[in-house]
């Protein structure tokens, strides 16, 4: 411990903006020094943290969603915050078995919309509807890349039936009903992606039964049950006013899915992707 304290503490800091941040709060607990050295480096730790090592390859669009100009994503919580964002992500991308980088992508961007559209819906509730809606279509859409898009398209309806899965509903070897479906879209849509996380805790506790969850997730936004949106329109939608030919790769995707799960989408839910499944 005298030999690494004997370093200069220049180059102390630039090797702890080198850390990530697990290894950064372990640091911490070395002794005073590194706790100082720490603390009064903040800022600079924390954004060579995130820039260098936290948020790269697929993680790199957190810096989009949470940019370091703003003050409040540059300290040591926030940090923690965005490195338990990526082991959620992570966790969603092998539940769903989508782990290529640009499907973490589209897992990020997915879980920020449906964050984003939450609250807008629960700050907006005196608008009319639709112009709340039509804001929030292209509010919330309008800045993401054409891939990205494409990418988020299955994978959303990859999210519903998994939702499905853990409600028990049955739907290999049949279809899954237009009601079950929008249900599992509304409660993603409002609660995000990490649904499935709940819902796996849940199954593994005990503590409620699916039908106890279902009811409870049914209640919490009741109130906006009418300026709730079919997610997978919406992507439909934004990629048609895009450009022709950009639904092909997304619809055989889908159609490989539903034919892997051996089910298919209840016509009324159909919509957009009627020529892809």
């Amino acid at each position: 411990m005298v030999m690494l304290e004997s370093i200069p503490g220049e180059l102390h800091l630039e090797i702890l903006r080198l850390l990530d941040v697990s290894t950064i709060f372990t640091m911490r607990l070395v002794n005073r020094y590194f706790r100082d050295l720490l603390d009064n480096n903040e800022d600079t730790i924390v954004r060579g943290c995130l820039q260098y090592v936290e948020c790269i390859g697929p993680h790199a669009i957190l810096l989009q969603f949470y940019p370091l100009a703003n003050a409040d994503n540059v300290t040591f919580r926030h940090a923690k915050r965005i490195q338990e964002t990526k082991r959620n992500i992570m966790r969603l991308a092998r539940m769903v078995g989508q782990t290529q980088n640009a499907k973490i992508d589209a897992l990020y961007c997915i879980q920020h919309t449906c964050h984003l559209y939450a609250q807008q819906i629960i700050f907006t509730i005196e608008e009319d509807k639709y112009e709340v809606l039509e804001r929030l279509r292209n509010g919330l859409l309008g800045d993401y890349k054409t891939t990205q898009i494409q990418h988020m398209l299955p994978l959303f309806i990859r999210l519903v039936f998994k939702t499905a899965e853990y409600f028990n509903y049955n739907f290999r070897g049949f279809c899954l009903p237009y009601s079950q479906y929008s249900q599992c879209n509304d409660w993603l849509l409002t609660k995000g992606p990490e649904l499935l996380l709940e819902l796996e805790r849940t199954k593994a506790s005990g503590d409620e039964t699916m039908q106890e969850v279902q009811i409870r997730l049914s209640g919490m936004f009741r109130r906006y049950r009418d300026r709730l949106v079919i997610v997978h329109d919406e992507l439909i939608r934004e990629l048609q006013k895009r450009g022709s030919g950009l639904m092909t790769d997304p619809g055989i995707e889908i159609q490989q899915f539903l034919q892997e799960e051996d089910t298919i989408l209840d016509v009324s839910a159909r919509h957009g992707l009627t020529d892809y499944t």
